[in-house]
């Protein structure tokens, strides 16, 4: 297959607020070829969409070179269409002259823009709405908008950021089957397609290539080929495998089983020793940016299940991208209230022992377990000495001990849980971390 276009070594940092360089993406190698229908899956945050914008040159890469046609781009990429998750409509526009903007590249006359406007809203089933706005139509429809929008450019690859995630569950399979159809019969014009998404359903569902990213930085871990045959029967024994294999490898990506303490060699006690003096100087646990208040609510809904629920049905019962479900697994996991074998998470017995508690005993479980974490206790030390902590000088340390992570959100957690645990608290105005009267 003749490839489109291609991404080498590709970086890309960002600099925050508080000056600290985050690696977003790093070393990211992929091609898309004509006749592909490329999905690629990561959790929020991971820089799947980040990927897409590089691809399309709507914002340059730190290092590394896009490839269009074999020749390196250094512009918008006017071959690539993209499709957004939040419709992006203008309101005062009506469908057609929302359309129309899609045909700016292509220099037609007014009688010919009007004939692509036609074809694109009947493909994509929205024949008679020409002159309708924004404000009549359904989610489902707006969306159809925006892929009206898109195809009229002509472009040989259909990007899509997210493009279903806005729209309820029957509306949003009428519309993945539409495309798919559009894509395979060719009316449409574009030649590949390239989603992200972090729907494992969606991207089983309609892509020939699956790629997996993971997180901190971005880097592609997988590149699954989809054989499975078109129009494809989501209630199938194959697809739900395929689903459940993915869901398996995304969540070894972010909830690896835990090597048992008991299983760790050590040569003497003093390796012992020294492996523990070393990791309590110079590692600092990364804490997922979720709430404790979410966190109690998934260790209450957990407990409705007897205290054990497989980690994907967890999800769905959330009703949240499953990003978040695995964010505040990892954090729970990290206090020691669950456990996470396979892909089952379960309640350990302190986990049990936090949901029959009242507020205060609650409170008090959940400070004794942020208390051992290494980025505590190193807060904590400082303020026993000095009252109070900077929060630049405190972003400034996470910054130089986590590199890959977002300082800011390390920061708005650490909050976060000391507010709920007692032990902290932070005065917007000056900017500074204290010690609450609890702890003192």
């Amino acid at each position: 297959m003749k490839v489109i276009t291609s991404l080498e070594k590709i970086s890309k940092t960002y600099n925050l607020e508080n000056d600290q360089d985050v690696l977003i993406l790093k070393d990211i190698n992929l091609s898309v070829s004509e006749g592909e229908f490329i999905a690629l899956l990561g959790q929020s945050g991971s820089g799947k969409s980040t990927i897409l914008r590089i691809m399309s040159g709507l914002i340059p890469a730190s290092t590394g070179k896009v490839l269009h046609h074999e020749e390196v781009l250094n512009d918008v990429n006017s071959d690539v269409a993209i499709v957004f998750q939040s419709f992006a409509l203008y309101p005062w526009l009506s469908v057609a002259e929302n359309v129309r903007i899609g045909l700016n590249q292509r220099k037609l006359s007014k009688t010919e823009e009007d004939d692509e406007i036609e074809k694109a809203l009947d493909l994509i089933g929205l024949g008679g709405h020409e002159n309708a706005y924004p404000k009549e139509l359904s989610g489902g429809m707006r969306q159809r908008v925006g892929f009206a929008r898109a195809l009229v450019a002509k472009p040989e690859i259909l990007a899509m950021d997210e493009p279903f995630s806005a729209l309820d569950v029957y509306t949003a399979r009428n519309l993945r089957a539409e495309i798919i159809r559009l894509w395979q019969n060719g009316d449409a014009g574009f030649k590949s397609a390239f989603m992200v998404t972090h729907n494992i359903q969606d991207a089983v569902s309609m892509a020939s290539r699956i790629l997996i990213l993971s997180s901190n930085p971005g880097s592609i871990v997988y590149d699954i080929k989809n054989e499975l045959s078109y129009p494809r029967n989501e209630k199938s024994s194959e697809f739900q495998t395929m689903v459940d294999e993915i869901h398996d490898m995304i969540t070894n990506l972010t909830l690896p089983d835990k090597e048992k303490e008991s299983e760790k060699s050590f040569s003497t006690p003093r390796d012992m020793k020294e492996l523990f003096i070393s990791e309590l100087t110079t590692r600092i646990e990364s804490i997922p940016p979720v709430t404790a208040g979410r966190m109690i609510g998934l260790l209450e809904m957990i407990a409705t299940d007897k205290g054990i629920v497989d980690i994907f049905d967890l999800s769905a019962q959330m009703r949240e991208e499953f990003g978040l479900t695995i964010s505040l697994t990892k954090a729970l996991e990290l206090l020691e209230l669950v456990e996470t074998p396979k892909h089952d998470v379960v309640l350990t017995p302190l986990g049990h022992q936090l949901v029959s508690a009242n507020t205060l005993e609650r409170k008090i479980i959940f400070r004794d377990q942020i208390k051992k974490l290494n980025l505590f206790k190193i807060i904590l030390r400082r303020l026993e000495k000095q009252k109070e902590v900077s929060e630049a000088s405190l972003q400034e340390e996470i910054a130089d001990k986590l590199p890959y992570e977002n300082a800011d959100k390390i920061f708005d957690t650490i909050v976060d849980w000391g507010r709920f645990a007692e032990i902290l608290d932070y005065d917007l105005n000056r900017k500074v971390i204290f010690a609450s009267e609890e702890e003192e």
